[in-house]
């Protein structure tokens, strides 16, 4: 299913299966990036496709005014459990216009784009991002490297988290790498889907630029390290709006 479908991201079970993602990993992504690009306290940063607010919180410390956005109502009303105003959350579909003033930075991360077998809605998502934008606005999207992330595929996995039983199914279908997840709760069998393009370095690059940005820097993995191809886990890029 893809996100906002009212299923696996807004299900229950999305956190029970990716409990493993914690604040420190993104404090410390956080942290690293904010070496990189020369924001201060006050300023007004966006954060797209922002699930429960990991990442969300840990700008918010930094003493940035912080909205995140995200499609799934479920994980947007946890991040409110977790606010006291800074950050402030609203349920909203990047593929539409980003209400606000506009934002000094945007961030979007952890594999939060390519969602959209429609390829015109992964462009308008990345558009709307730049409308968000102050003129010289930073952007960071950080994205799976789809070369070793094809090469080392697991095929089959199975996880037990708290009493659930999940299948985990993956492989390549017409330019997607795409998961299915079944969940067994005891009670019931549900199956869901995750899928992104596999954009190449070159096509993610290409359709960055012509978004309306110019990419500073690429990284290949959370702690800034060079990116290469052909073995770098991520592609992280560092850009600015024009």
């Amino acid at each position: 299913m893809l996100p906002g479908s009212g299923n696996w991201f807004d299900s229950p079970w999305y956190p029970i299966l990716y409990k493993n993602r914690n604040e420190s990993e993104a404090v410390n992504f956080i942290n690293r990036l904010l070496g990189a690009i020369p924001l201060k306290s006050g300023d007004r940063v966006l954060d797209v496709a922002c699930g429960n607010g990991r990442h969300s919180r840990a700008l918010a410390s930094h003493g940035f005014l912080v909205t995140g956005i995200d499609n799934a109502a479920t994980r947007i009303s946890e991040a409110l459990a977790e606010s006291k105003g800074n950050p402030e959350y609203l349920v909203h579909d990047m593929r539409l216009s980003i209400p606000g003033d506009p934002w000094s930075a945007a961030f979007n991360l952890f594999t939060s784009f390519g969602y959209f077998t429609d390829e015109k809605d992964n462009e308008t998502v990345l558009k709307n991002v730049r409308r968000a934008l102050v003129a010289g606005g930073y952007f960071v999207l950080d994205y799976i490297n789809p070369e070793p992330a094809i090469r080392n595929l697991v095929p089959e996995e199975y996880k037990n988290s708290r009493g659930i039983d999940f299948g985990i199914k993956r492989f390549v279908k017409s330019g997607f790498i795409i998961k299915e997840i079944t969940v067994d709760n005891g009670n019931e069998l549900r199956i869901f889907e995750e899928r992104v393009r596999a954009y190449s370095f070159i096509e993610l690059s290409s359709l960055i630029r012509s978004s309306g940005f110019e990419i500073l820097e690429n990284w290949g993995d959370y702690g800034g390290g060079k990116f290469a191809e052909d073995d770098s886990s991520r592609m992280i890029f560092i850009a600015r709006a024009l």
